[in-house]
């Protein structure tokens, strides 16, 4: 490789495989051994770095191909027989994005055909020898995070770069070359080439999708809404998730993280459960024009908080970067969040209404304090006597005090919150 300097600083680094054929010998290398090399590259020319090779014969060797993509066997005895294999199993989710589900729906529903024998093969990720919808389910699967691999395949396949399709329009009827065997060898092979294909990736971005070539117009933005809120400790808020784009999409992916909280429930809207899936406190959605309408609510939250703090502050987008929206050319651009509406903690003690109410047994008061101290909740009737008192020592923040009724008369009752000098009053309702 070799490094340009301009004058202004910028570099350019520019790269030549240079191929040295010694049909005589003379250089030195010995007769009785031979060596085997060769390039794993994409189907669009990228090099692939750092592929598994393993040749096997008598012996079993491993070695990674470099940054040009190239591998190399040497000191392989003459006569002998060898099989070569590439072999890479990692990051299944890289390059897939629900834009090529849309792409492989629009192939099964012979809408737009495949264009190349590779997108076949990426397809097939069952390896059924077909392109169904058990393959969408598949690659879903990975989006969502439900699975981590592909059940059959692995993340990539290799097939020999001479390999000619018998129609390159159906090359899942061909037995795909994956290996290459070398027969009593009697000579050096430099060019024992792989092509290397991303399962899954239908529009070969694991090899050319970069940060840059997101779209940021606002047009093609989509939007996540919701109303933040102050969530009181240990209590459970409903929180609404709405969605907005000014432009059509064909294809939707994000995922919500909750942090210093509990996700208790996901309530989703009709049409769109088997494009969620839920993972402790991680949220994943997946979603194509293929699915049905995509509506403006798209589900609600029940979150539980261990602090007392504001929505916005625990809900963040998960992964971020493959938070991505599509329109129907293929053209990614961002899911964001809309953060204009932002609450605050409160600055002063706050009652808060109790929950149920009314109630038959028992109902939650949840109450708001600026300051650590000794606080009483009481409870009167409307003559005045006070029927219940509890009193301790809370810290600043949100709390839930639960009080039961213990038999006391349906009715109409006054309780409130006293710290220090302040008291805040609201009424409760006892029914039968």
């Amino acid at each position: 490789a070799i490094e340009i300097l301009a004058e202004d600083g910028s570099s350019t680094i520019c790269s030549n495989l240079i191929n040295i054929i010694d049909p005589d010998e003379s250089c030195g290398m010995r007769p009785d051994v031979a060596s085997i090399a060769g390039k794993i590259f994409s189907p669009r020319g990228d090099n692939m770095r750092d592929i598994n090779v393993n040749l096997q014969n008598e012996n079993n060797y491993d070695t990674n191909t470099d940054q040009f993509g190239l591998y190399l066997f040497e000191a392989l005895q003459m006569g002998s027989t060898c099989h070569i294999a590439p072999m890479y199993d990692v990051n299944p989710q890289k390059g897939i994005s629900t834009f090529d589900l849309v792409l492989i729906q629009k192939h099964i529903l012979q809408i737009n055909s495949f264009t190349n024998p590779f997108q076949h093969i990426a397809a097939d990720v069952n390896l059924n020898g077909r392109i169904d919808i058990q393959d969408l389910l598949e690659i879903r699967s990975l989006l969502l995070f439900k699975t981590t691999s592909f059940s059959q395949s692995p993340s990539y396949r290799f097939i020999k770069s001479d390999h000619q399709f018998t129609n390159p329009d159906n090359p899942l009827a061909d037995e795909l070359p994956a290996t290459h065997i070398c027969q009593n060898i009697s000579d050096s092979q430099l060019n024992i080439d792989f092509i290397s294909i991303k399962m899954g990736d239908i529009d070969g971005s694991s090899f050319q999708f970069q940060s840059e070539d997101i779209s940021e117009r606002l047009a093609s933005n989509f939007t996540l809404s919701f109303e933040d809120t102050v969530l009181p400790a240990q209590q459970i808020t409903t929180v609404e998730i709405t969605g907005a784009s000014q432009a059509d999409i064909a294809a939707l992916q994000f995922g919500l993280h909750l942090s210093d909280a509990e996700l208790i429930d996901v309530q989703v809207q009709d049409g769109l459960e088997s494009n969620i899936y839920i993972n402790g406190n991680d949220l994943h959605f997946a979603w194509t024009s293929y699915d049905g309408i995509l509506t403006d609510q798209l589900f609600r939250l029940q979150i539980k908080p261990t602090k007392s703090t504001i929505l916005s502050n625990i809900l963040d987008l998960y992964s971020s970067d493959n938070a991505l929206a599509f329109d129907a050319q293929g053209v990614a651009s961002r899911v964001r969040f809309d953060q204009s509406i932002r609450a605050e903690l409160p600055t002063k003690n706050v009652l808060g209404q109790n929950n149920p109410n009314p109630f038959s047994n028992a109902t939650e008061i949840p109450f708001y304090l600026d300051q650590d101290g000794m606080t009483t909740i009481q409870i009167k009737n409307l003559e005045g006597k006070t029927v219940h008192t509890h009193t301790r020592s809370y810290t600043r923040g949100w709390h839930i005090y639960t009080f039961a009724h213990n038999n006391m008369a349906a009715g109409v009752y006054i309780y409130s919150l006293t710290q220090n000098d302040t008291t805040q009053t609201k009424k409760m309702v006892i029914t039968k």
